[in-house]
């Protein structure tokens, strides 16, 4: 069996120094893990896998070239929720048979409360969105704006320092933004310069969130849709599969950010956007780890889409900080 770092890495000290104070007291009495202050990445396991010790920054950036080899997958968790959360998610999907390693990324929005009762009685927080609101669905106002445009910038930091990225999985409104990051307009004007995307796939589970397209449109001074339908005019196109689950309520706003993506290349008219649905509501249930039909469609997308030839963010490397400066500027 491949060994699967499964890692839920934090890149910003500072920002993040609250979340640290409540995490190592958790850890280091349930795992035993170090309180050294220096540490910015954490390592968690699935219950099959052995525990890997957590890295310092100066050994992250001194294996950079072996992490560039490994296949890699960043989960982008949802509304309320945390690395915990998207841990379990991440091994229902069976993503630890799919990928070599998967990193865990956290929310740049603080909450007081998980998602819902059931969450919140299942994982122990903090609990971190996006863009938070008591209604996720009722996203509007120039404070989601600049949340936004902070939660954006943020994971492109992260991929800059983390990357390269084989696939990018989003739960909720994790995948919301992970199929507004997926478009090279919203990349550009977050000073991603150059075709390229973030990652090479993008997977899109129980897809919410969907007036922060609207949001982002406003904040960055572009248009993604137009009646509904996507506005293309790239060649290249990232391939995408979107996971839906047929009782979810929030199932019409999965299907609306599906029309964030392409559904063929333009030039051979491939296929590159699938659909895949499982029977439940809004989550990840446990079910789906052993359903063999689904798992052999999920594998059967990703070989294709891997396959093809698209560029990406290959390495470390700095945001072009007049770019995102104009963004901030015009989201405030």
């Amino acid at each position: 069996m491949t060994n699967t770092d499964d890692e839920y890495a934090d890149d910003d000290k500072k920002e993040d120094a609250d979340f640290h104070g409540e995490e190592k007291k958790t850890s280091s009495s349930r795992r035993g893990m170090s309180k050294s202050p220096s540490m910015v990445k954490r390592f968690f396991t699935f219950t099959s896998l052995s525990l890997t010790p957590g890295r310092g920054q100066n050994d992250a950036e001194e294996n950079n070239d072996n992490e560039k080899n490994k296949r890699k997958c960043l989960f982008v968790h949802g509304w309320r929720s945390n690395a915990r959360v998207s841990k379990e998610h991440a091994k229902h999907l069976n993503l630890d048979t799919k990928f070599q390693q998967i990193h865990l990324i956290k929310g740049t929005k603080h909450s007081n409360e998980a998602s819902d009762e059931l969450t919140e009685g299942m994982f122990l927080g903090p609990w971190f969105s996006w863009v938070d609101d008591i209604n996720n669905d009722d996203i509007d106002g120039k404070s989601k704006e600049e949340d936004l445009v902070k939660a954006l910038r943020y994971v492109v930091k992260f991929v800059r320092k983390h990357g390269p990225y084989a696939s990018a999985v989003g739960f909720s409104q994790g995948g919301a933004l992970v199929a507004l990051l997926s478009r090279r307009e919203v990349l550009e004007k977050l000073g991603v310069e150059g075709d390229v995307f973030l990652w090479k796939s993008a997977t899109v589970v129980c897809g919410a969130s969907v007036g922060l397209i609207e949001v982002a449109e406003r904040a960055l001074g572009i248009r993604l849709v137009n009646d509904g339908e996507r506005i293309a005019d790239d060649e290249d196109v990232l391939p995408s599969l979107h996971i839906f689950g047929l009782q979810d309520e929030r199932k019409p706003q999965g299907e609306r950010l599906m029309k964030l993506f392409e559904a063929k290349m333009p030039s051979s008219k491939q296929l590159v956007r699938h659909c895949l649905y499982f029977d439940g509501g809004h989550g990840v249930p446990k079910s789906i780890m052993s359903d063999e039909g689904f798992h052999a469609e999920y594998d059967a997308w990703l070989k294709n889409a891997l396959s093809l030839s698209l560029a990406v963010e290959d390495g470390p490397k700095k945001i072009g900080n007049t770019a995102v400066a104009n963004v901030l500027h015009r989201a405030l």
